[in-house]
């Protein structure tokens, strides 16, 4: 049986994105997109602001941290990588709609 076209794209991803050099930040916040634990200690959950800032329950714990940045900058260089990388269309939009799922908070 063929495998499903999330898990092939996300696979795909994690192939040519893996072996990237990027920042420790920007790496883990990839490896949570991906369903990966690159880092450690690693992202848990990831939250969008109301004023679109990144914050991110780490490894375990209960707080939410501020990321520096907002969305639009992951956006920005997950497209710049995405170049780099070699990425195609849709894995580029498997990337996307995985950031566009990030849970909103008050």
């Amino acid at each position: 049986m063929a495998e499903p076209e999330p898990e092939r794209l996300r696979r795909s991803c994690v192939e040519k994105l893996r072996p990237a050099e990027i920042g420790n930040r920007f790496l883990a916040i990839l490896a949570y997109l991906l369903e990966e634990e690159w880092t450690a200690p690693r992202i848990d959950a990831l939250y969008l602001s109301r004023n679109g800032r990144l914050r991110a329950r780490i490894g375990g714990q209960v707080s939410r941290k501020y990321f520096p940045g907002a969305v639009e900058g992951l956006i920005r260089d997950i497209r710049g990588l995405a170049d780099v990388a070699e990425l195609g269309p849709d894995e580029i939009s498997y990337l996307l709609g995985r950031v566009a799922g990030i849970r909103r908070i008050e």
